[in-house]
């Protein structure tokens, strides 16, 4: 029995006006993948993962969430996604503890919120946040305001994660400690990471999608993609902008 994807996106469009932000695009993102989302800027990748995160309705396409069509049963699709865009839905006035409670409580949908203490608990302590819970967000640093953003996306165990430049904000040290949460967290979900930084992203994704002008110009493996050749002067030839 094949297992049913995570994610199926099918000829998915965004137009604005007649410029067409992201083209008829195509892909499926199995059980428990890691993918890294690249692109140069302008490529598409945040309106895709807004898209998928049914923040922003497609122009046409589909979108299909462990199973559910995201315009026939937007509810059930989105409770099983965790977003976390590029600027993080931060409330400055609230403390870490209560605004990880309040994004617990959004995202349980089945019994108490009490019931995902464990889970968001071991989110903490990898993210070295545990001493900051009592002080307010707006007093927070920003690589710690970008941590407690990155446990929020992750409360509720989704099946999907999207992150738009989660390493955004973050010192080296938090960065190797995102990615190491990263590999942990996608044996329970998978996993779609938006970034510029293409070594960062070679590291520790075992996929990568490559988006240039609205669609998907690469799709595979690192080493795959690169074929014995340098992968970042194939991100270039892949990405090449023309001028205005």
């Amino acid at each position: 029995m094949i297992d049913r994807p995570v994610l199926a996106i099918e000829n998915l469009t965004k137009r604005y006006g007649k410029k067409e932000a992201v083209s008829k695009i195509n892909f499926t993102v199995g059980q428990s993948e890691l993918i890294g989302l690249l692109g140069p800027n302008g490529a598409g990748k945040s309106t895709t993962l807004r898209m998928i995160a049914g923040s922003l309705a497609p122009s046409s396409g589909s979108i299909n969430v462990a199973g559910y069509d995201i315009a026939e049963q937007p509810g059930k699709a989105k409770s099983r996604i965790g977003y976390l865009p590029e600027v993080p839905p931060l409330y400055p006035e609230m403390t870490v503890k209560e605004y990880l409670r309040f994004a617990c409580d959004l995202k349980n949908t089945a019994g108490s919120a009490s019931e995902e203490a464990p889970w968001v608990e071991s989110l903490i302590r990898d993210l070295k946040i545990e001493n900051h819970m009592s002080m307010l967000i707006r007093n927070l640093s920003k690589g710690y305001r970008q941590r407690a953003a990155i446990v929020a996306a992750m409360a509720g165990r989704p099946a999907l994660l999207l992150l738009d430049e989660p390493a955004s904000g973050l010192d080296p040290r938090q960065i190797v400690e995102l990615r190491t949460l990263l590999k942990r967290v996608s044996e329970h979900m998978s996993v779609i990471v938006s970034s510029h930084g293409l070594h960062e992203i070679s590291f520790f994704c075992s996929r990568i999608i490559i988006m240039n002008k609205g669609k998907i110009v690469a799709d595979g493996e690192p080493d795959e993609l690169a074929a014995g050749a340098n992968l970042e002067d194939v991100f270039i030839s892949l990405t090449d902008i023309e001028e205005a």
